[in-house]
């Protein structure tokens, strides 16, 4: 999926991670938008309530320009969370990891 210039890959696995594998629809359609009107989100801290273990919005926010992105979800995602943040924001980095949240600059 193509977001501001990078392009995220979706990995989807229900059966090894439960709900925490997969990427929501609606992450996907946030994304997409911040794609289309990265202004939302430019300078911006932003906070992802329910990111899921994809993390896309969060992470397509962050490529769009967000000053700062935490992401947050339930403490069994959390993990799953993290790895995507890790994977999503390459040079960025995630500034702490605590259950069940995760922020990124």
């Amino acid at each position: 999926m193509p977001v501001h210039g990078a392009t995220l890959s979706l990995i989807q696995d229900l059966d090894a991670h439960g709900i925490g594998g997969v990427v929501w629809d609606c992450g996907a359609a946030l994304a997409a938008l911040l794609d289309r009107c990265p202004a939302l989100v430019q300078g911006r801290q932003v906070l992802d309530l329910g990111c899921g273990g994809s993390a896309i919005g969060g992470i397509a926010a962050s490529h769009c320009g967000a000053e700062a992105v935490t992401l947050t979800d339930i403490s069994e995602v959390a993990p799953r969370t993290a790895c995507a943040a890790w994977r999503g924001l390459s040079l960025k980095r995630c500034e702490s990891v605590v259950a069940g949240a995760c922020r990124c600059r």
